[in-house]
């Protein structure tokens, strides 16, 4: 088996119905497996997805609930040799099968990707973060820096060294982004849109670009206890409890809403030190910088 897409589901919807008929186009030496958590025998004999049933597409009820524990139950159901894990309500564009034979000679790949509305009309470009392929592992801990987990795929050798994900954690896009960055030799950038991110209104991190306060001191929160739960697992990712100082300086000052000159004094980086200023004092700014952003990254 070539590939292996891992899909945790809360249900069988139609947009989930949509995605996988999108993946069915491509006639290659793949599976997906669909983990579900509210799965009866109902669904499965509703025709929309007997049409999909078959060698390539395999739905499986999980045996717990919950997205991670779905994500390591369809890693032990997996013979892929690729391993991708996508989101039901998202779409894996067909391009991405272009890049199969290449992907073959790297350890892991990363992309871009378009996030867009329920209705897949495109809001903006989503560009993979280069800092994660240019700076070291320490920095990325440091600072708390990661990307989606939809945007990698990754051969099994790297899969190993990040299933089981712990089901203590909220956020397991910072676990793949340190797992792969801390094992891969090589990981191939593809800086095409490979995939669409369906935010929802409800999205529980608030949006993508969404800078109000409220919603900026609830990521803030998440992310600390995110990193608590992290440092449980500080020997799987070879770090220590100050690796996460800077990031927890950071967010604490988010949390605080830290003033002009006490944000100056921080002991972070100058660079999230200008990120902390905008976000605080310039929200309506932060959404055109980080579109900004992302625009001169496709180019770096």
């Amino acid at each position: 088996m070539e590939i292996s897409f891992i899909v945790p589901a809360k249900k069988l919807d139609i947009y989930l119905f949509d995605h996988i008929k999108v993946l069915l186009k491509y006639d290659g030496n793949f599976e997906v497996l669909i983990i579900v958590d509210n799965l009866s025998p109902t669904y499965l004999k509703k025709k929309i997805f007997s049409k999909i049933r078959g060698t390539k597409v395999k739905i499986f009820k999980n045996k717990r609930k919950g997205r991670i524990s779905a994500l390591n139950y369809g890693y032990s159901k997996c013979k892929g040799k690729i391993i991708k894990c996508i989101d039901s309500d998202d779409r894996l564009m067909v391009s991405f099968f272009n890049h199969v034979k290449e992907l073959k000679k790297y350890d892991a790949h990363c992309h871009n990707a378009i996030i867009s509305n329920n209705n897949l009309n495109k809001l903006v470009t989503y560009i993979f973060n280069p800092f994660i392929l240019k700076k070291n592992y320490k920095y990325l801990v440091e600072n708390m820096i990661s990307s989606p987990r939809w945007s990698w795929s990754f051969q099994r050798k790297i899969a190993k060294k990040i299933f089981p994900i712990p089901e203590n954690l909220f956020a397991e896009d910072f676990w793949f982004t340190f797992l792969i960055k801390k094992h891969s030799k090589k990981i191939k950038y593809i800086n095409e849109e490979l995939y669409i991110y369906r935010q929802h209104l409800d999205n529980e991190w608030g949006g993508v670009m969404n800078f109000e306060e409220k919603v900026v001191k609830q990521r803030s929160k998440w992310l600390i206890n995110e990193i608590n739960q992290l440092k449980v697992h500080k020997n799987i990712l070879k770090v220590n409890e100050n690796d996460f100082k800077k990031a927890e300086i950071y967010h604490d000052a988010l949390l605080k809403k830290s003033g002009f000159f006490e944000i100056l004094t921080l002991n972070i980086d100058f660079i999230f030190k200008i990120k902390l200023l905008i976000i605080l004092y310039f929200p309506r700014i932060a959404t055109t910088v980080i579109k900004l952003k992302w625009f001169f990254d496709k180019y770096r």
